[in-house]
């Protein structure tokens, strides 16, 4: 359970002015074998206890300062003799000492143990449904047992603040109704899937852990705020979610002993679904530097982005010519100036005094970060694999890129040298063709 700042820099000041303490009376101590070597047992409970918090925080990401409960007398004693230590040295912060800590330590008691209960086993308020957040992605409907003729449990839709990554955790709010009352314990799992493979998921009893499902009753209408984690603290070697990438959501109910996923998931009209997915989630390209090499350029697409430049690999270095049936590489660096909710296509075309043609046509970066993924400010390079025709005739071409919209063919508006393009294309290149 988080806790205000506050509390944190309170305990820290009691637990630093003990270590003060201890570093002014150790020439007190030293004095006194018995007592020097209390002091040495202390500090070693102490050390071991830190030392196996770090081991198993390292390898499971749900513990935490329960784990020094072994150690509670250890650190209470050495708190006090600390404090105790401090106050011998200087006499007049005696009596202040002793009331701030016992005040600190019995409020915090009487306080925490009772958040702490409630945090950990009191079940989510009911919502209404006219106060639920905006919800998207729902409704989908889920069966305890494959043969119910009824669902059980029915995903109203979830909520996210915005369909991007700004951390190491992204927070998703679902929202569920309960149809009908069940004895099968279930759970549910949040999983972040692309390309056909899962690479995140976030797996916890309803109410995070506080709503068992013999809890349900039939009607009501409740939310889960679900954190779902960039990287598996429990895998170390799991390689994070990828950078510039999207992500689809799926949720998914399943049995909360066995862990099977066997609650059958299906649109309210009783379709089967096969994999539940209610939205999609951005992974942002990794903050990047452009290399000097590039050409610069003076294409910008207003209230969308600016190429920055460009590069482009497979032409001789001498004269900048291409022989027919090569495969070119095009490095496009882009400086994302505004946020746009459509997906737009970029197409190259190669464009001579009789052959027009198209050299790529897709979303950006292979597909996997579409354009309505982009944010303001951000900049990445996409490189493009341009094969050549082996038939393709000689002679002076032009390279020519732009963006366009597949489900209408309305092309965006470029500007080039400060001039409005009249076909919503930009020169890029004058490239010369070869014999093979």
């Amino acid at each position: 359970m988080p806790l205000h700042p506050l509390t944190y820099t309170v305990f820290g000041g009691l637990a630093l002015a003990a270590l003060g303490g201890w570093a002014l009376g150790i020439r007190r101590l030293a004095a006194d074998r018995a007592r020097l070597a209390q002091a040495a047992v202390l500090a070693l409970m102490i050390a071991g206890a830190l030392a196996g918090l770090l081991r198993w925080m390292g390898q499971l990401s749900f513990t935490g300062g329960r784990l020094l409960y072994p150690a509670h007398a250890a650190w209470a004693i050495g708190l006090a003799g600390g404090l105790a230590l401090l106050g011998w040295r200087f006499p007049r912060l005696d009596p202040a000492l002793r009331a701030a800590a016992t005040t600190t330590v019995v409020s915090a008691a009487l306080l925490f143990t009772a958040l702490a209960l409630i945090e950990a086993y009191w079940p989510p308020a009911p919502s209404e449904r006219a106060a639920l957040p905006a919800l998207t992605g729902g409704p989908i409907d889920f069966y305890a047992h494959p043969n119910d003729e009824g669902p059980t449990l029915r995903l109203l839709g979830m909520a996210q603040r915005e369909p991007r990554f700004m951390g190491d955790w992204h927070a998703i709010t679902l929202c569920w109704e309960i149809l009908a009352e069940t004895e099968r314990p279930a759970a549910f799992s949040v999983k972040l899937a692309a390309h056909g493979a899962i690479d995140a998921d976030r797996t916890s009893v309803f109410g995070m852990g506080r709503f068992n499902s013999i809890l349900w009753r039939t009607g009501d209408i409740f939310c889960d705020r679900v954190n779902v984690p960039r990287a598996d603290p429990d895998r170390p070697e799991a390689a994070p979610l990828a950078a510039g990438q999207v992500y689809d959501i799926i949720v998914v109910v399943l049995d909360a002993e066995t862990l099977a996923v066997d609650w059958p998931a299906a649109a309210p009209d009783g379709t089967r679904l096969e994999t539940p997915i209610i939205g999609q989630v951005v992974s942002p390209v990794a903050a990047i530097v452009f290399p000097d090499d590039l050409m610069q350029t003076q294409i910008i697409f207003p209230n969308f982005a600016e190429l920055v430049g460009y590069r482009l690999g497979g032409i001789s270095p001498g004269d900048g010519a291409a022989p027919a049936g090569t495969a070119l590489t095009l490095d496009l660096g882009w400086r994302s100036t505004a946020a746009t909710p459509d997906g737009w296509s970029q197409f190259i075309h190669l464009i001579g005094e009789e052959t027009a043609l198209v050299l790529a046509d897709g979303d950006p970066l292979g597909g996997s970060y579409p354009t309505w993924a982009w944010s303001p400010g951000e900049q990445l390079i996409d490189r493009w694999t341009l094969p050549l025709p082996t038939d393709l005739p000689p002679g002076q071409y032009a390279l020519r890129i732009g963006w366009y919209r597949r489900d209408t063919g309305e092309r965006m508006p470029v500007m080039q040298s400060d001039a409005l393009s009249p076909d919503g294309a930009a020169d890029l290149h004058e490239l010369l063709i070869t014999t093979p």
